[in-house]
């Protein structure tokens, strides 16, 4: 029985916060904060202008704390962010991801609007229930081949 690709919209996360281009980043930073969240998309109405990363911002708050104060999100964040739709092939995705080394991805319908977001930490947990099918039985339904690297530097030693 053969399975079909993964989709981005079995691992995004749907309905993600989001913000206003004119809100200041000291709110976005709030925002990030409270949520335990590291990525707001920037939209006007339902129109999405960008995404605002919490690394841009720990960036700006080193070199311009003052910055936080008065600067709109708008001027920090990252204009045409990577966008998909739900039925996206996981590993397209996360290639491009890696390829360009981008944290994450827009999910949105074909009229444009937002609908969720494909993070590094969503990539992550992608993985790991991936991995956790593939090995779910257990290595010792394994043969040596298919053992990976840290249980080949555990495996016992031959007695000589």
């Amino acid at each position: 029985m053969e399975q079909s690709a993964p989709t981005i919209s079995q691992f995004m996360t749907p309905t993600p916060y989001t913000i206003e281009p004119q809100a200041p980043l000291f709110e976005a930073l709030q925002v990030m904060e409270l949520y335990h969240i590291h990525h707001l998309p920037v939209l006007a109405g339902s129109k999405i202008l960008g995404l605002l990363s919490l690394n841009d911002l720990r960036l700006i708050g080193t070199h311009a704390p003052e910055a936080f104060a008065s600067r709109p999100v708008e001027q920090l964040m990252s204009r045409n962010p990577y966008c998909v739709t739900p039925e996206t092939n996981l590993c397209t995705v996360t290639m491009h991801m890696a390829d360009r080394r981008q944290n994450a991805a827009l999910v949105i319908q074909d009229d444009g609007s937002l609908i969720g977001i494909f993070t590094d930490a969503d990539a992550l947990s992608a993985f790991a229930a991936h991995l956790a099918e593939r090995w779910r039985s257990g290595p010792s339904s394994r043969s040596s081949d298919e053992l990976g690297p840290r249980e080949e530097a555990h495996r016992p030693l031959p007695r000589i």
